[in-house]
């Protein structure tokens, strides 16, 4: 590593990478993109790229790590949800349920549960282990584009219709929206997602108010 250079440089994509993952234990990435390839690499192997998948018929948008290191998620524009083992990248499970491009993936601590968004502006929460779509969560007017666990058995998701929308994953049910009114309401909620449920709570009162 040369100063102010990269420790390494990972060049055997075959496209632009949009997306990538790192494996919890820092040892593994995972990354996807326009070529709508995944690639799997051993950062600690002297040749790094260890497999690559071309399963997907689309753009990979999103990657993520099962708790366990053993499976990959990733979200597709060819409207579906890939489940790969880690190491080879041998396909699992295709989900399909989105009618527009899977936008993320997200994977719940401590449970079955996987997460999907969609530009077809709804959540699918799926029981990954069992190949199975849980429930479909609607409310938003809009691309979702992003998805965030909070802790204490919620998420949110962020879409293009401006609005912050909390979700539990118990009752399965929206507990909170957040940012609908004006642009000042918007901006305090993106601030106060980054500054857990006190932050979600209040903001939740103000909107409703």
């Amino acid at each position: 590593r040369g100063e102010g250079g990269a420790w390494r440089v990972l060049d055997e994509s075959g496209g632009e990478v949009w997306a990538m993952s790192l494996s919890p234990s820092s040892r593994y990435l995972v990354s996807g993109g326009i070529d709508n390839g995944i690639y799997f690499w051993d950062l600690k192997a002297e040749r790094a790229l260890r497999a690559e998948s071309h399963d997907h018929e689309g753009w990979i948008a999103s990657l993520a790590w099962s708790e366990d290191e053993r499976v990959i998620a990733s979200a597709s524009w060819d409207k579906t949800i890939g489940l790969f083992q880690a190491g080879d990248l041998k396909p699992l499970y295709c989900f399909e349920y989105h009618k527009d491009y899977v936008s993320q993936v997200m994977f719940v601590p401590g449970t079955n549960l996987l997460v999907s968004a969609s530009y077809d502006k709804t959540v699918a929460v799926w029981d990954w282990r069992n190949a199975e779509l849980i429930k479909v969560l609607s409310g938003h007017e809009d691309w979702i584009q992003t998805l965030m666990w909070l802790g204490d058995g919620m998420f949110c998701s962020a879409s293009s219709d401006r609005t912050v929308r909390v979700w539990s994953t118990s009752s399965m049910t929206e507990v909170a929206v957040l940012g609908e009114g004006s642009a000042d309401d918007w901006m305090s909620a993106s601030l106060g997602s980054s500054f857990g449920l006190g932050g979600l709570s209040s903001l939740s009162e103000r909107s409703s108010g």
